[in-house]
């Protein structure tokens, strides 16, 4: 009896947004998503520095979203955690600033086996460079599925193009951004335009370090028609900015940082026909 109980108690706490894990990955129903980079620490043991990564694993391939701003750290963070990069299918770049691409110099060394998705101001020099060195390369311009339940929102152009990933999971779409230079706000209604689901979670950069309170404030309120359930800033938010969303979202705030997982179930592990024509590509 006592052993069904604690079943039962372990089986509700994986259940949504949970903390941190031992396990590489989750059950085939979910996904296990993993900060590998940034500048703010979740786990003590593992490097912060300026930048972003996040591994995704559970879905159809392993996804790594952006690679951070240092080979170095990135390894270490990887080895610390001892997660393999050749688990890694798929590399999908949001940006193509040193911050968010810097990791790929060690990961290509690796894993030669990569796919490799680059927003479409991927200079020329670059993308033959990696030619050379992963399987595939390909430049997103429209909205792109990566594997099932997995989509790119495309690239937003911008003075600095850029791409977010989505992912389908039974509560909602989870929005990962990497700086969210062409405007978070668009990005999350480029997402609603794409997907018939609500956003269940926002997480990753927002890039309102430079911001006034007033500004933010103003930010925060152009989220409340989009219905975002939860929202997790970290990497180039800001301070002030992370800790006014924590106040609107109370309960809802995600607190990010090096080392965070968070674990969710999985959608309809599709890429819809439909979202695709929607977006016109």
């Amino acid at each position: 009896m006592k052993n069904r109980i604690l079943f039962l108690i372990m089986g509700f706490m994986m259940s949504g947004l949970t903390g941190n894990s031992n396990a590489a990955g989750g059950p085939n129903d979910m996904a296990t998503l993993t900060i590998m980079y940034d500048n703010y620490k979740h786990d003590e043991s593992l490097q912060a520095e300026w930048g972003f990564s996040c591994l995704i694993q559970g879905t159809e391939q392993t996804i790594l979203f952006d690679t951070g701003g240092d080979a170095e750290v990135l390894e270490a963070n990887f080895k610390k955690l001892n997660i393999d990069p050749n688990i890694i299918d798929t590399v999908v770049i949001s940006h193509m600033h040193w911050d968010h691409i810097n990791g790929l110099e060690w990961l290509v060394k690796e894993n030669g086996h990569l796919k490799i998705f680059l927003p479409d101001s991927a200079t020329a020099e670059k993308v033959k460079e990696l030619e050379s060195k992963a399987e595939a390369v390909t430049l997103v311009s429209q909205m792109q599925c990566i594997c099932g339940g997995v989509f790119s929102t495309g690239t937003l152009q911008h003075q600095i193009p850029e791409q977010s990933l989505c992912l389908e999971t039974q509560e909602g779409i989870v929005v990962i951004t990497g700086c969210s230079h062409p405007g978070i706000v668009r990005i999350l209604k480029k997402t609603k335009e794409l997907s018939d689901e609500e956003i269940y979670l926002a997480f990753g950069g927002f890039h309102l370090g430079g911001h006034t309170p007033e500004q933010i404030e103003r930010i925060i309120d152009e989220f409340k028609p989009l219905s975002v359930e939860k929202i997790g800033p970290t990497h180039c938010t800001g301070d002030t900015a992370i800790a006014m969303f924590k106040e609107a979202w109370g309960q809802n705030y995600v607190p990010m940082g090096v080392g965070k997982q968070l674990h969710l179930h999985l959608g309809k592990h599709i890429c819809a026909e439909q979202k695709i024509k929607k977006s016109g590509g």
